[in-house]
């Protein structure tokens, strides 16, 4: 199901603390990809 909707990076619900971390980290590799 992961790889059928092009998710890279699986996550559960139930872990905000680990969702916090990636978006921190996804938001990083954006703006230093785009300044």
């Amino acid at each position: 199901m992961v790889e059928k909707v092009g998710c890279n990076d699986f996550l559960s619900k139930f872990q905000p603390d680990e969702l916090a971390a990636v978006v921190q980290k996804r938001l990083g590799e954006y703006l230093k990809a785009h300044s």
